[in-house]
Formats: structure tokens, sequence, C-alpha cells
């Protein structure tokens, strides 16, 4: 319930926020997740991850991003080889606050998400979502009037119990994105 809530707050100050006339972007973005869990790490490794993000000003030097991402790999489990898949299915805001710089645009930007773990093999399906958050730091680097290329890094954290054993699901991560503005 309280995810529910925080999710509908969000949004109506999203929506309220295009709504006072905000600049508005959408972004496809790319990035690298290297996990910050050894055992977590050893099944699955690292990989790309993608996602989008829309995004809308709220005042001078504020930004709220509404962000969905999906990572997935396939490994084998640690005692008995067997394989298996895994995908994360993330949803989250994140606030942003720039810094203008001559030529490019710094940004902070603290996160929360909700994670929506799946891992199936032989064994069976194990599904859990949990809350998680991230923090970020990147540069929005002008290509043309309205696209910028976005370059990021970051961590995150999200610890969850989806079977016998907790785990993180964060990490550090590093990508880009291309945004396109409304203006």
């Amino acid at each position: 319930m309280k995810k529910k809530i925080l999710v509908a707050i969000l949004a109506l100050a999203f929506i309220g926020g295009i709504g006072y006339g905000a600049d508005f972007s959408v972004e496809l973005k790319t990035n690298w997740l290297t996990p910050a869990e050894a055992a977590f790490k050893d099944v699955y490794g690292g990989g790309l991850a993608v996602g989008a993000a829309v995004t809308a000003t709220l005042a001078e030097h504020w930004e709220l991003s509404l962000e969905i991402s999906r990572f997935s790999r396939e490994g084998e489990l640690t005692y008995t080889k067997e394989p298996t898949e895994m995908s994360v299915f993330s949803l989250g805001v994140d606030l942003k606050y720039l810094m203008p710089l001559k030529g490019l645009t710094l940004y902070a930007s603290p996160g929360v998400y909700s994670h929506r773990f799946t891992e199936d093999n032989r064994l069976g399906e194990l599904k859990k979502s949990a809350l998680g958050f991230k923090l970020k730091a990147g540069a929005l680097v002008p290509l043309a009037k309205c696209f910028r290329l976005n370059l990021f890094a970051g961590y995150s954290f999200c610890k969850m119990t989806p079977g016998e054993f907790e785990i993180d699901l964060g990490g550090v991560q590093a990508g880009l994105g291309i945004r396109y503005t409304f203006q």
C-alpha cells in the first residue's frame, strides 16, 4: 500500500510539472550493471540493462524523472549447475539537481525504485518485489537543438529475500542515454 501511495504522489507531482508548461523529455538508455554481491555475481555476472525515462522540469535546476528498466541474464545454479534465468524489472523516480556549465549540464540524483525479481529454473520459479535506492551522477551533453547525450554512473541498493537467502540486486552502474526534449 505504501508503494502505491508513493507512486501516486510522485505521478501527480510529475503530471503537475508538465501541466505548468515545464520542459518535458523522453530518453532511451542503457547501462552496464556490476552486481555488488559476490553470490549474485557468481551466478549471473554483470551485464547490460535497457530502459527508458520521461522527465519534467519542476523548477530551475530541478527535474523529476520516471524510469523503467530491465536487466536479464542466464546463469547456472551454484550447487547443481542447473541452468537458470533471471530478470529484474525496475520502476522508479529520480529527483535531479542540475548544475549548468559552459557546454554541458552536470547533475546529481537520488532515486527510489521498485524492483521485481524473477528467477526461473528446473527447481521452480521465484518472484519477489522490493524497494531500493539509487544514487547517480551524470552529464547532459548537447548534440543538437533538442537532443542531449546523457552519460551517467551510480550505485544502487536493493536487498530482498526471494528464496532462502537474502540477496542485494544493487551494484555499480555506468551508462548512456539519448534524450529528446520537447520545448
